[in-house]
């Protein structure tokens, strides 16, 4: 039972990661999403090229999702751009940071994975996974504090609470790291006893 929960958590953690997220008018620096086209009909290369008021920024080839519809994946620092098809259809994008917003949306986020890596914790009693049930307890422990500190550090500062948001931003980012890792890791031990079954079997 316990076997089949973690790889539900699993396969939930792949959808939501696997998943893209749709580009906006308005976007957070830092944040991948997918500027997805119209029905394009061009001549020759589908591309793409982004500029700002001092020029081009980057350039590059699109990408097909069928049907004649395209997209590229978008990641640029604060700023205005204007992203043009190769059709020479634009569009207009605002990368900046949204304090109020992004706030609620780290102490969310991170609120999620606290109950997700507690849940994970609590789920694995295999003994050969002892120290991984540790790390996320621990994790799990760490983003309770945080939770808890984060309206104090905000506090201490809240005329300049854009200074913590790559903080926030980075942290988040760790934490999907340990998700990825613990995937990975607890799917190599499900190989391997698969292997040592299958070795046992065959002596």
């Amino acid at each position: 039972m316990r076997k089949l929960l973690i790889s539900i958590i699993i396969c939930i953690l792949l959808s939501v990661l696997v998943q893209g997220v749709t580009c906006e008018d308005v976007l957070t620096p830092g944040a991948n999403c997918e500027m997805k086209s119209p029905y394009l009909e061009c001549v020759g290369t589908y591309n793409y090229t982004i500029h700002n008021l001092t020029g081009l920024v980057t350039s590059g080839n699109l990408t097909s999702s069928g049907e004649g519809l395209y997209y590229f994946m978008f990641n640029l620092s604060e700023g205005d751009y204007l992203v043009k098809l190769c059709d020479d259809s634009t569009r207009e994008i605002n990368v900046k940071y949204e304090e109020e917003n992004m706030w609620l949306a780290i102490v969310f986020s991170l609120g999620i994975m606290t109950c997700l890596f507690l849940v994970i914790a609590f789920a694995i009693k295999d003994k050969d996974l002892k120290h991984l049930k540790i790390f996320f307890l621990l994790l799990g422990v760490v983003n309770t504090l945080l939770l808890g500190a984060i309206p104090y550090l905000i506090s201490l500062n809240p005329e300049d609470v854009k200074s913590f948001l790559p903080v926030g931003i980075g942290y988040l980012s760790v934490n999907g790291l340990a998700v990825v890792y613990f995937m990975w890791f607890y799917a190599a031990h499900l190989v391997g006893n698969v292997f040592r079954k299958t070795g046992g079997k065959n002596e």
